[in-house]
């Protein structure tokens, strides 16, 4: 990848007409009432006035840069390879040097590869104190461990707390990104006036970090992560949770495909009489088989592939099937469209909500940008925890799968009910 200014320039018109799918476009788009022309200028009078300005970007060696379009969280590149290299590869240096030249033209990212950040969807006075950076909807904490590729909290490298209303995401490892906030830039409509807005650096350790390229003031331990991390939980209700975390380092983590789709039917203690379509059927087969064992359901699953999920759960129901569908069925890209637009269509839902559904489904699946296998994430492990974070009801014929929070108890579950009825 070369740096020019004329690809830059190509980057704002393709992403300002729609010929780069990202994810922020619905939102601009509806901003904007629908007026692409005017969308169009906006974005090319932000490319004049930021070319003008346009400084390189410097960054601390250890970081692993991953460019996104401008005013986007949509990496431009395909980055599965480069989370397996070391940060001074031939090829993660000249990618870092096209996005230092490119500077505040674009976005960056940085692969969390020894790093925990702690992203906090809150502005409840007290948490701005603790925090590194302001983003659009809340704060960052960003903590580097030297000895330790990632960092696991109830044994998961990402981990939401949330009640549906507050939410604290903590994520470590390669498989995940995080906002560099000196290339974090994002467009606001205010009382119909497109502002171009920067995520700003709080602290004054992270601030001297990116400035001298030098990692030490943000160092830290498992110890010093596990303190902040609690006090974030208990400034925001979620005291039981700070009681009881637990942290876990690993030195070295594993880049094996652990996303597979099969389910071993020996292993499971429903599965008298397992199918052997599990992971190859078409969706509309296996929602007719689901209507048929309606009331036997999990209430959680029920309501995402047949009901009505009630606004402000919706996201999650959806993470839910993505979670879950991909072990009965095979997902192609056509099948994911149908999916959110059904899914959209039940929940009465605005067009541009199911246009971020479909993208998110693509990503967290892997299809997005043209992949076809599955995703990093786990097809999705990631989809599952954040899920869960929710909580589970009592008023369900799964309760006590539901209960210890398992995927796998909730695919046993409906295996067993599914092979019963075949």
């Amino acid at each position: 990848m070369r740096f020019s200014l004329d690809f830059i320039k190509q980057l704002y018109v393709d992403v300002s007409i729609g010929n780069a799918p990202v994810p922020e476009y619905s939102e601009w788009l509806e901003a904007v009432r629908g007026d692409k022309d005017k969308l169009y200028r906006i974005f090319m009078t932000v490319f004049s006035k930021l070319s003008v300005i346009n400084t390189t970007i410097g960054y601390p060696q250890q970081f692993i840069i991953v460019p996104r379009y401008p005013l986007s969280k949509k990496p431009l590149i395909s980055w599965v390879g480069l989370k397996v290299r070391e940060y001074n590869d031939r090829e993660v240096l000249e990618i870092k040097e096209f996005a230092s030249r490119a500077g505040k033209l674009i976005n960056s990212a940085v692969i969390c590869k020894h790093l925990v950040v702690i992203d906090v969807d809150s502005d409840i006075p007290g948490v701005k104190e603790l925090a590194d950076v302001r983003t659009r909807r809340g704060y960052h904490l960003v903590f580097y461990l030297p000895k330790y590729e990632a960092v696991k909290v109830f044994n998961q490298t990402k981990y939401v707390f949330s009640n549906g209303v507050v939410s604290v995401e903590f994520i470590s490892g390669s498989n995940y990104l995080w906002s560099y906030p000196i290339q974090s830039r994002y467009l606001l409509f205010i009382n119909g006036v497109a502002n171009v807005k920067s995520y700003s650096i709080l602290s004054d350790r992270l601030r001297y970090a990116l400035a001298s390229a030098d990692l030490t003031p943000i160092t830290a331990t498992l110890d010093d992560v596990e303190s902040k991390l609690k006090e974030v939980l208990v400034k925001l209700g979620f005291k039981g949770y700070a009681k009881s975390l637990s942290l876990e380092g690993v030195e070295r983590e594993s880049y094996l495909n652990d996303s597979s789709l099969s389910v071993n039917p020996k292993e499971s203690k429903f599965n008298a009489n397992p199918l052997t379509v599990i992971g190859g059927m078409e969706l509309t087969e296996f929602v007719k088989l689901c209507a048929r064992v309606r009331d036997r359901l999990p209430v959680c699953f029920r309501e995402a592939l047949l009901g009505n999920p009630t606004k402000g759960s919706r996201y999650y129901h959806l993470r839910l099937l993505l979670a879950v569908l991909p072990f009965f069925v095979s997902l192609s890209k056509e099948e994911l469209e149908e999916l959110a637009k059904d899914f959209g269509e039940r929940t009465n839902s605005r067009s541009s909500e199911v246009r971020e559904w479909v993208y998110h489904s693509k990503y967290f699946t892997g299809r997005a940008s043209g992949l076809i296998m599955p995703s990093r994430f786990g097809v999705p492990q990631e989809a599952w925890t954040y899920f869960k974070s929710v909580g589970y009801c009592s008023n369900c014929p799964a309760y006590g799968l539901c209960r210890g929070m398992s995927r796998k108890g909730i695919v046993d579950y409906l295996t067993y009910l599914i092979s019963n009825i075949v």
